[in-house]
This record gives structure tokens, C-alpha cells and sequence, in this order.
């Protein structure tokens, strides 16, 4: 069978490591695949060319084009099924596989509407009728669609993200660090809410500082250069530097190694106001760290009280809170909330599941 893979591009987000994942498993089961981008990122591209798949740029100078020169390349490939990844390729999928060229066509559904049906994902679910297969990757999502747009309930299914569990282990030694070292592995945009960590740190009031939180991902510069995108990062650094807070919250650039940098600390955060099953939450599961996250979508139904920290993510006085629990936990307790996430990572994240689920 011919598999035509669709995704924007094969940069460091958390959708991307997901396809490469899928397309790993295709492979593996001796399927003909194809992956095919339309933005020059190649974050994963080393790995998905070890995997002897070399991905189809597909380039446009407009949105038309884009959509016009994507159906012209599948239409030439002439796979059997077409699965994408994100909203834009899962449009780009199902209109390059509605007629004449008829392909069924699986889209993955990676959003947790938080803020309710709006006019976006109305249009986006009801375009959702012409594909054959809609994958959620969090059961709040696929609970979310079945509520509002029924009309998709005999297409759902969910498959929670993968992680690679041989890359991704506890530490054998543990150690902890003084001052506790906190990591966050997210984009540096709104929606993953830097600003409101950035604000709680402020509010820890420790003399010396007894957590510090490294932050590792893009800042959204184009070729080095601020863009209209990159102005959320902008407010951060200015945000630290008025909170004096330089000294223990740090940015850096994302890393292909993030799985070193996990070894290395005492928790892993995520403060987004808008997830769905969180690639960086499953890796620190899997590498037996406690998590601290926002009280909402997929993170409140995978974190409880024996694997972690829930926070609302509007309040920075309530993250400030959970972050001084954490701080006040002995290095037994953290050990344990590390170990329920290792086992949990074992039992529902692992590729071996992911990949039959896709294969069914």
C-alpha cells in the first residue's frame, strides 16, 4: 500500500515528531511511504532520511498555489491513503482527495478547543465531512467534537501521542539540584503562556532562589531577525528584565538533545492556556520526572496528584503556588510522582500501541 504523509514541515513542534514517529512505523511495516512539506524546516529531516524517506518539497507563492501545486503532487504520486497532520495540511489533504482523483484521506484533529465553537473550527469540522477518518490525539478533544459536531461521531477515533521510551529514561542516578532546575520544551508564543510563568517565578520571593526555570524553544526570529511573530518573545525578555527575574528564568534555542537536558533536571513545566496530548509532558513521563501543567484539555485527564501538579494557567499567584509545593516536596515524594509517570508512559504512550492503533 502507498501512504502519502502530509504536514507543513519537518521542524522541532510537537505535530512534527508525531508524523516522523508515524512515518517510522510505516516503514517499519513495509508500507511505500511518502512524506510530503511545503515549508523548508528540517528539524526531523536526518531521521526521517535514515528511514530511507527523502520528503517532497512542495514550493507556492500564494495560498492558491500552495493548494494547487500540493494536489498536483499528490495527484502524481497517486497514493492509496493520505493522512495529515495539522489544520492547513488537513485541508490540503482532503481537497487533494475528493474527485476526480478520489483518495480516502485520515486527518488528525491536534487541538484542544478550549474557548468553545467559534467561527474557525465550525468551518474546519464541517470540512471534516469529507474525510474518511478523523484522529484525535486527546479524548478532551474527540469528547469536544462529539458534543458539538456530531455529525463526525462515526469517523472519530483517538490515538494519543508516542514517545520514544528507550531514549526517553529516568536517570539511574538520581540527583537533585540546588537550586531545583525546572525545564519547559514549548515554542516561545502566546498560547504556550511564558508570560504568566515568568510573572510566578517573580512571585517566589527566594533569597537565594530555590527553583530556576531553563525554557527551551523557538523564539519565531526569521533568519535572525525579529518578525511579527516573534513580538510575544520580545514582551518575555521585557517581562524579565522588569521582574528581575534574568537570573532564574532563562531562554534558549531548541534542541535536537532535549532528552539530555531532561536528565538533567528536577521537572518539567508546560503553562499553555491550549493543548492537546503534550509531547513535552509525555517525554518527562517517560524519563520519570515530575510534571507541572495547566489544569486543562488532555494534561488534567493524564496529571493527578500521584504524577504531578495542576495549575490554573490565567493565575500566576495559583502556578507560583504549585511551584512552591513542588519546591517543599522531599526527594522521596519526588521520586515517586517520577516513577507513576514512567509507569504511565509504559502503558499508554508507548510507539508500539501508537503505531497499531494507526495500523487498524
Amino acid at each position: 500500500m502507498k501512504i502519502c504523509c502530509l504536514i507543513d514541515s519537518l521542524g522541532s513542534g510537537g505535530a512534527q515528531r508525531q508524523m516522523t514517529w508515524l512515518v517510522r512505523t510505516l516503514v517499519e511495516h513495509k508500507f511505500d511511504v511518502q512524506l510530503v512539506v511545503y515549508y523548508q524546516f528540517d528539524h526531523f529531516l536526518p531521521l526521517v532520511q535514515s528511514l530511507g524517506v527523502e520528503p517532497i518539497m512542495v514550493n507556492a507563492t500564494s495560498k492558491l498555489a500552495r493548494i494547487r501545486n500540493v494536489r498536483s503532487v499528490i495527484k502524481r504520486l497517486r497514493p492509496d491513503v493520505i493522512i495529515s497532520f495539522l489544520d492547513t495540511p488537513n485541508v490540503l489533504g482532503i481537497l487533494s482527495g475528493i474527485r476526480p482523483n478520489r483518495i480516502p484521506t485520515i486527518v488528525s484533529e491536534r487541538n484542544f478547543d478550549v474557548a468553545g465553537v467559534n467561527r474557525s473550527n465550525w468551518i474546519r469540522f464541517n470540512v471534516f465531512r469529507l474525510a474518511d477518518k478523523v484522529v484525535c490525539n486527546s479524548y478532551s478533544q474527540q469528547t469536544f467534537v462529539k458534543e458539538n459536531f456530531p455529525f463526525l461521531n462515526d469517523k472519530l477515533t483517538t490515538i494519543l501521542n508516542c514517545v520514544d521510551l528507550e531514549k526517553f529514561q529516568p536517570r539511574r542516578e538520581k540527583q537533585e539540584h540546588k537550586p531545583l532546575k525546572l525545564v519547559v520544551a514549548a515554542s516561545i508564543v502566546e498560547r504556550k503562556n511564558a508570560l504568566s510563568l515568568i510573572r510566578a517565578v517573580s512571585k517566589l520571593d527566594q533569597d537565594p532562589c530555590a527553583l530556576t526555570v531553563d525554557w527551551y524553544g523557538k523564539n519565531m526570529f526569521v533568519d535572525g531577525k525579529p518578525s511579527a511573530e516573534s513580538q510575544y518573545f520580545l514582551e518575555c525578555e521585557r517581562e524579565i528584565e522588569k521582574l528581575g527575574v534574568g537570573e532564574s528564568f532563562r531562554f534558549h534555542s531548541p534542541t535536537q538533545d532535549i532528552d539530555k537536558i531532561y536528565a538533567n533536571c528536577d521537572a518539567v513545566c508546560l503553562p499553555s492556556f491550549k493543548e492537546g496530548c503534550p509531547n513535552t509532558i509525555c517525554e518527562a513521563m517517560a524519563c520519570g520526572l515530575p510534571v507541572l501543567v495547566s489544569d486543562l484539555g488532555e494534561m488534567a485527564l493524564m496529571v493527578d496528584d500521584e504524577r504531578g501538579f495542576k495549575f490554573d494557567p490565567q493565575s500566576p499567584e495559583d502556578i507560583a503556588e504549585k511551584l512552591r509545593q513542588f519546591v517543599d516536596l522531599n526527594q522521596t515524594r519526588r521520586a515517586k510522582l517520577g516513577l507513576a509517570n514512567r509507569n504511565y508512559a509504559e502503558m499508554e504512550l508507548s510507539p508500539e500501541r501508537f503505531g497499531q492503533q494507526y495500523l487498524d
